[in-house]
This record gives structure tokens, C-alpha cells and sequence, in this order.
């Protein structure tokens, strides 16, 4: 392995750390919002409600593994085209979409299924979800927490399968695009 090889893939590491850390964050404040009238997560945390945290812990799992196989495509783009020598904005552009797609359906799919698992007193009988995480109901929040989690562990694959689709029509993504931005103007 040559040394710049070795190099790009440290700060393809870094850049990847990064990335994840602020696609996760955004998303865990999306996904704040849309639980805005039923609950203020950061709030019960620093109370020590240890159910809300096991619950925030799940939207945080399942929210990394939906928007891990964008970050890796938007890191992809960029080092094989920079290596190619190919225009590098086109790569940025590619990356971009790749990643932005992936973060806005990691974010409708936690909106999803935050609504089902809400309403999952309707399911069970009398049992309120938000209600029982205020109350610290450890039992709910980790059935809360587990099913994020385990939703974006199995729509990981399938977001690869979106993003490779998406990549091989980059250029007629692109195309479509300008055409669209140039029609606005």
C-alpha cells in the first residue's frame, strides 16, 4: 500500500466520523420536532429518565445505519474521482445527492414509524407510549428504542440498493436537474 493511499484512507475515516456525527444530530433534532407536543427528549434526559435515553438511543442506531451507506457513497464519489482525475464537482454533486437522500429518508422513516410506535397504545390496549417514557417505563422504551433500531439495521441494505440505483444514473440526475434549475430562472 502506497503512503498517499494510506492517507487518503485516514481522512476518508475522519471525514466519514464527521459526517456521521452530523447527519445523526440533525436527524435526532428532526426527529425532536416531530415529538414536539408529545415530548421534550433532551429535557427527560437531563432528568435522568433512563427510558427516553434507551429510546434515543434507538433513533440515534437506526438513524446511523439508514444514512451510513449514503455517507459511505458520498465518500466513495469523491476518493474515485479525485483518483480518476474526473471532474471533481460532478463527484461532489454525486455525494451530495447520495447523502441527502439518505439522510431525508432516514428522517421520513423515523417520522413513520415514531407515528406507529406512537400510537402503539392502540395496538396493546391502554398503554401510551410517551406517557410511559415521561413516566421512566424502562419496559417501554426499550420496545420503543429496539424497534428503531432494528428498522434501520434492515433498511440499511435497502438504502444501498437506492443509492446504487441512484448512481448509476447519476448523469441523467444531473441533467434533469439543471434542466429543472435552469427552468426557474
Amino acid at each position: 500500500m502506497s503512503y498517499p493511499t494510506l492517507v487518503l484512507a485516514l481522512v476518508k475515516v475522519i471525514v466519514e466520523i464527521v459526517l456521521l456525527i452530523v447527519t445523526v444530530l440533525l436527524a435526532v433534532k428532526v426527529v425532536g420536532w416531530f415529538t414536539k407536543g408529545e415530548m421534550e427528549e433532551w429535557k427527560e434526559i437531563r432528568k435522568g429518565n433512563v427510558a427516553v435515553g434507551i429510546y434515543m438511543a434507538g433513533v440515534i442506531i437506526s438513524v446511523g445505519f439508514i444514512v451510513q451507506p449514503g455517507i459511505k457513497s458520498f465518500l466513495d464519489a469523491l476518493g474515485l474521482d479525485l483518483l480518476q482525475s474526473t471532474n471533481v464537482l460532478i463527484a461532489l454533486e454525486a455525494g451530495i445527492l447520495q447523502l441527502v437522500t439518505a439522510f431525508v429518508i432516514a428522517v421520513v422513516v423515523q417520522f413513520i414509524a415514531l407515528e406507529i410506535v406512537g400510537h402503539i397504545h392502540r395496538l396493546f390496549g391502554s398503554i401510551n407510549a410517551w406517557t410511559e417514557l415521561q413516566k421512566g417505563n424502562v419496559g417501554v422504551g426499550i420496545l420503543m428504542g429496539t424497534i428503531l433500531a432494528v428498522i434501520g439495521v434492515l433498511l440499511a441494505d435497502t438504502m444501498s440498493s437506492i443509492l446504487d440505483l441512484i448512481r448509476s444514473n447519476i448523469p441523467e440526475i444531473l441533467r434533469t436537474s439543471l434542466v429543472i434549475i435552469s427552468n426557474l430562472h
